[in-house]
Order: structure tokens, then sequence, then C-alpha cells
């Protein structure tokens, strides 16, 4: 006689090790799907955030520009107090952008073509502090030192210059730095430092015209 088949019931099948296993895996690999999809989310996004972040600057950066066009404009002018106004709106706007550091510069040539010194200085360090044209920090340089001088503080204008020698000049704007470190020190009865100076540009092979001339002008004032 065939014996009944035993039923299996559902305790058994759950203890079934090879269920066990698959079970595991099967979830495992759902978990693991979770996480894959929402690191790849995650990467999307910041890649949507860095485009987005790219472009809005990229939009900053040409209205800043555009504005300082139309603000350089009124200062071509000589509409001087219009281009104050168009200069102080992109830095108000536009702050940090490249438009916005050369409105530094312009601001302070505006005020120092106005005699207002104290505002002239502010506005041409501010400038150099983020300076990236080296013939406009040659400038802005040049007029602190004309503005200390002025001012008679001669100790001053050594430590714009020294300031100046750090900024990425070229070898023409070096030359003229160390002209009016020369002229300084004259000015400060350093006849010793300024002759070494002097002589040190003369013995040069190739200077400029210009630079020579200024140098034997110096030279006639010891």
């Amino acid at each position: 006689m065939l014996k009944p088949q035993r039923k299996i019931i559902r305790n058994e099948i759950k203890k079934d090790p090879l269920l066990n296993t698959l079970e595991k895996i099967e979830s495992g690999f759902e978990n693991n799907k979770r996480l894959v999809t929402n690191a790849g989310l995650l990467i999307i996004a910041f890649i949507v955030g860095v485009y987005i972040y790219n472009n809005k600057s990229k939009q900053n950066d040409l209205e800043s520009n555009s504005a300082f066009g139309i603000a350089m404009i009124a200062y071509s002018n000589a509409d001087y107090e219009n281009a104050k106004f168009q200069f102080e709106t992109l830095i108000s706007n536009f702050n940090g952008t490249d438009g916005s550091n050369m409105a530094h510069y312009f601001l302070g040539k505006i005020a120092f073509k106005n005699k207002n010194y104290d505002e002239a200085t502010i506005y041409l360090n501010k400038y150099i502090n983020s300076a990236s044209d080296p013939i406009i920090a040659f400038g802005a340089i040049r007029l602190l030192h004309s503005i200390s001088s002025q001012n008679g503080n001669h100790a001053e204008c050594l430590d714009i210059l020294k300031k100046g020698n750090k900024l990425n000049l070229g070898m023409g704007s070096k030359l003229e730095l160390a002209l009016l470190e020369a002229y300084t020190n004259i000015k400060l009865n350093d006849i010793a430092s300024a002759r070494k100076k002097i002589d040190k540009i003369l013995q040069l092979k190739k200077i400029p015209s210009s630079i020579r001339q200024k140098a034997d002008e110096l030279n006639g004032m010891m």
C-alpha cells in the first residue's frame, strides 16, 4: 500500500536554506539597485547644478562687461558724473566680476581728478587687491604714489612701491617703479640708496630711451 503524501506546511518552506539564500540575494539586489539609482540621481542633480551655476556665472560676466562698456563710453566722453554713477551701479549689481574690479580703478581715477584723494585711495587699493591687468595695476600704483607724495608721506610711498613690485608687471613698468623709488629716496635724503638704484638701471644693456632720460634727470637732482 502507498503511503499518503505528507503535506509541506508554510513554516517548513520558510526554513528552507536555499530559499532563504535566494531571498537574501534578491533582497540585496533590490537594496543595491535603490542605492545605485539614488546615487545616479545625486550625480545627475550635481551635474545639472554645476551647469546652471556656470551658465549663470557666464551670464553675470556678460552683463557686467556690457555695463562696463556703457560706463566707459561716459568716461571717455569726460562725462564723469554719469560714469561715476554707472561704475557704482556696476559694482553694486555685479560685485566680484572683472568688470566690477575695473570699475574700482576708474572710480579711483575720477576721485583723483576731483582731488578727492581719500576716496581715490580706497578705490585704487580695492582694485590692486584683485588686479588682473598689469598695465592698469601699474597706473593704480602710480596714482597711489602720487597721492602719498603730495601729502608729503614719502615713507608710505616706499610701501606702495613695494606692493607694486609684488604685482605681475612688465619690465618697463618695473623700471618705472625703480625710478619712482629712487625719486622717493632723494625726497627722504637717502642719496646713497637713490644713486645705487639709478646706477643699477643705467648698467642694463637695453633700456628704453625714456627710462634712461628719467634716470639722468634724477642723477641731476643729487
